[in-house]
């Protein structure tokens, strides 16, 4: 197993029903979760506010476990979400389209740029939850909104934006239709 993907795993019992997350990153002011089933691959990064930090608050211990599971729930709401939203978006872009191809144009080259500046995520399978991670991030700090329109979410958070265009990109490809496709990976 890849030394990232042992991190430490959680589950929660959220309605009836089991999610287990990768506590991914977790010290006194950050932490980071990834969503590993059902619906895996969603992350989630948060800081905390230097004030917080300096007033005593940290994300180790009781208040760091109910932030953690609390991210948790959001993300698998965010995926359930994204999941439905998915087939909707891929019958407004159908082939041939010209927004069509200039989104796949667009996210193609901004992920050449991000496997050309760190090539070890291009030897992982296109759904591995460190790929996908990472391909997030270069996207959120480097890359540009495909035809520079952004997607109107509820909660405003780019790197959920982009997470979203990247699932899309993929569902564009038809990569959904196999099983495990959502980062459900068996050494998860």
């Amino acid at each position: 197993m890849r030394q990232e993907l042992s991190t430490s795993l959680f589950s929660i019992t959220h309605r009836g029903r089991t999610i287990t997350g990768r506590q991914v990153l977790r010290n006194h002011r950050q932490l980071t979760v990834q969503l590993v089933h059902p619906h895996g691959l969603l992350v989630c990064h948060l800081n905390m506010p230097a004030f917080m930090g300096a007033c005593g608050a940290t994300l180790i211990g009781p208040f760091g476990d109910e932030t953690r599971e609390r991210v948790l729930r959001l993300l698998y709401a965010d995926a359930v979400r994204f999941r439905s939203l998915l087939p909707g978006m891929v019958q407004s872009l159908p082939p041939g389209d010209e927004r069509t191809s200039a989104f796949m144009e667009s996210m193609d080259e901004q992920l050449e740029r991000a496997h050309r500046e760190c090539p070890e995520t291009q030897a992982l399978p296109w759904n591995h939850p460190v790929r996908f991670r990472k391909e997030v991030q270069w996207l959120r700090h480097q890359g540009e909104w495909p035809d520079g329109r952004r997607l109107s979410l509820l909660h405003e958070d780019p790197e959920m934006e982009w997470q979203l265009l990247l699932l899309l990109h993929h569902a564009l490809h038809q990569r959904f239709n196999v099983e495990g496709a959502w980062g459900e990976w068996v050494g998860n």
